[in-house]
C-alpha cells in the first residue's frame, strides 16, 4: 500500500492540547477516515437496496417483494420480475417476407 501525505492546519492551542493529552493524531485521523469510508459504503448499500425495493414494489406483491429482496441480497436473480410486461404480436413466429431479406 502506498501512502500519501496530507496537511492539516490546526490552531497552535489545539496542537498543544493534543500533545499534552498524548493523543496520536495520525492514528485518530486514520481511524476517522476508515469510519467515514465504512459509513459511506453502508449508506450507498442502503440507498441501493431502497432503490431496488422500489422497483420490485412496482411489479410484485408485498410478499413477493420480501422474497425478491432476500434473493437480491443473496445475489440471486429474481425470476418473474417483469412477467407479463413483454408482449409480441400474433405473427411474431411467421416467416419474414423475401423483401425483408433484400431478395
Amino acid at each position: 500500500m502506498t501512502t500519501r501525505t496530507i496537511t492539516i492546519e490546526l490552531p497552535e492551542e489545539t496542537l498543544q492540547k493534543l500533545e499534552a493529552a498524548h493523543i496520536d493524531l495520525q492514528s485518530k485521523v486514520e481511524a476517522l477516515v476508515e469510519e467515514l469510508i465504512e459509513h459511506q459504503e453502508a449508506t450507498d448499500t442502503t440507498k441501493h437496496l431502497q432503490e431496488v425495493e422500489a422497483i420490485f414494489s412496482k411489479y410484485l406483491s408485498p410478499e413477493q417483494v420480501t422474497q425478491a429482496m432476500e434473493d437480491h441480497k443473496a445475489g440471486k436473480r429474481v425470476l418473474g420480475l417483469y412477467a407479463g410486461l413483454i408482449s409480441y404480436t400474433d405473427d411474431f413466429a411467421d416467416p419474414l417476407p423475401d423483401d425483408f431479406w433484400g431478395f
